[in-house]
């Protein structure tokens, strides 16, 4: 599966390198970017975004993954995905910007990108998403691209000795994608 090249009118979306593999370093080993992720260890492993990165054509081609460096304008500021993807069906968002980029829109506006690609031409019916509670930003983050709140589970999430709820929400073809 080609990994397609999505543009807004301030971004750009598009594979991820062994060339970025420093940025994602430095991004990733933010103890704040580590704590409100699912996934990313802290410390940051030396040689763990190469290996990373490494996956992503294997798992493209499994039609499993899609992960897209998000740049802006040419300047990677951070990474979104389609996780355990089922072709025709569903697959899960993810996504995380470094620390500078908070705030800005920028992830909003990637999202909006990602969904409307994934449920038109990538031929998905439903996106889902999660977010820690305690990161009510990336709730508001799925909110704006037109995301509902589907359910939360109760300590559900247990991260660096963190429990913390874990809040779902979902996104489906013949809802509208907010722009």
């Amino acid at each position: 599966m080609q990994l397609p090249v999505l543009y807004t009118s301030r971004l750009r979306l598009d594979e991820l390198t062994l060339a970025d593999a420093d940025d994602v370093t430095r991004m990733a080993s933010s103890f704040a970017i580590a704590r409100m992720t699912v996934a990313v260890p802290h410390p940051y492993p030396v040689g763990a975004a190469a290996a990373w990165i490494s996956t992503h054509p294997v798992l493209r081609e499994r039609g499993s993954d899609l992960v897209w460096a998000i740049r802006h304008p040419q300047r990677l500021v951070g990474v979104m995905g389609l996780h355990r993807m089922v072709a025709g069906h569903q697959a899960e968002i993810g996504y995380w910007l470094g620390e500078a980029h908070h705030g800005l829109g920028i992830a909003t506006e990637a999202l909006q990108a990602v969904c409307r690609w994934a449920l038109g031409d990538g031929g998905l019916i439903r996106i889902t998403g999660r977010h820690r509670a305690a990161n009510p930003a990336s709730g508001q983050v799925m909110r704006k691209a037109g995301f509902r709140h589907e359910d939360t589970l109760r300590c559900a999430h247990l991260h660096f000795g963190e429990l913390d709820d874990t809040v779902l929400y979902g996104l489906l073809r013949d809802d509208p994608v907010a722009t």
